[in-house]
């Protein structure tokens, strides 16, 4: 009986401990700068053009990314601060637009494909203004570590 509880007590452990190392595992592993290589989305398979070719976004380790961005032509871009959350494997971006006190925060959330020591896929499946993407409309960015 000893023998039955200490293995339920050694599997609950572990099973319990598991989760918070993957977690760990992508806060670190995400953190430094990343510039966009492939922006397929719907059944496109890239978009990229030569102002998104400039496209990076960069995790700090206090929680917080900056990303610098094309917006309109010719080639104009934005940089923009937010805060992100990991849970497991999706990543939640919560972004303050506007000025206070009219401004509102617009979230997005995206899963995690890919993420090793240069490589980083993520998949936007959700946004606080449209909700879940159809299958049409499904983003997916792949980025290359630069620093």
């Amino acid at each position: 009986m000893k023998i039955k509880l200490i293995i339920c007590i050694v599997l609950l452990l572990n099973i319990s401990c598991s989760n918070d190392d993957a977690n760990t595992n992508y806060k670190n592993k995400i953190i430094g700068k990343w510039i966009l290589v492939d922006d397929g989305s719907g059944t496109t398979i890239s978009n990229l053009n030569d102002c998104n070719e400039s496209e990076t976004i960069e995790f700090l380790n206090n929680d917080t990314s900056i990303i610098h961005y094309h917006l309109g032509d010719p080639c104009n871009f934005n940089t923009s601060i937010y805060n992100y959350e990991i849970d497991s494997n999706i990543i939640t971006r919560n972004i303050y637009v506007g000025d206070e006190p009219y401004g509102y925060t617009y979230t997005n959330k995206a899963t995690i494909e890919v993420l090793d020591e240069t490589n980083l896929v993520l998949h936007y499946f959700y946004t606080s203004t449209e909700g879940d993407f159809p299958e049409w409309a499904i983003i997916k960015h792949t980025y290359l570590k630069i620093d």
